[in-house]
């Protein structure tokens, strides 16, 4: 460490002094605080959902939602992008060729 140079305030200088730099920045900075504040602001909702939960008395009823709102925090968002491009997709998707053997459209439909 003390064979290096010390550079001081040389960087935060340039960024200073650079407007598209410092436009950018502050973009950056303003993303970062929009989305740290929805995150503090909707943070109430899963403790609400908790407590409506266990207001649930049947039991087989309960736990389906448990499951099914559980399940997609355990799949990888890939997984999600695939599923739905092979669903979707304009040549040879499931939807899309669906509804041109009904008749619905002519030829693949981009969604």
């Amino acid at each position: 460490m003390s064979d290096t140079p010390y550079v001081g305030l040389k960087w935060f200088k340039t960024i200073v002094s650079n407007p598209t730099q410092t436009a950018e920045v502050i973009r950056v900075l303003k993303n970062t605080l929009a989305m740290s504040s929805l995150g503090l602001i909707t943070s109430i909702f899963p403790v609400i959902f908790a407590i409506m939960l266990t207001e649930i008395k049947s039991g087989w009823y309960l736990k389906l939602v448990q499951t099914l709102t559980t399940i997609p925090n355990f799949i990888s968002w890939i997984l999600v992008y695939a599923l739905a491009f092979s669903l979707f997709s304009v040549d040879n998707g499931v939807i899309t060729h669906i509804l041109v053997q009904l008749g619905v459209v002519d030829e693949g439909y981009n969604f």
